[in-house]
């Protein structure tokens, strides 16, 4: 379920702004009752130092 909310927000805000990255700080796969979902809208250090999927448009 969060790496599907990771693909929609990366892509729909890839689409719009060129890039994203989205980093999944909580899952429910990993025993979180819910998604915590950080979106990057620029390639900035913080993101760059963030574990997550990038989207580029395409």
């Amino acid at each position: 379920m969060c790496m599907m909310t990771s693909n929609v927000f990366g892509s729909i805000t890839a689409n719009n702004l060129g890039y994203a990255k989205v980093e999944l700080q909580e899952t429910i796969a990993e025993g979180a009752e819910s998604c915590r979902v950080v979106v990057y809208l620029k390639l900035t250090e913080d993101a760059e130092d963030a574990e997550g999927r990038e989207y580029f448009k395409g």
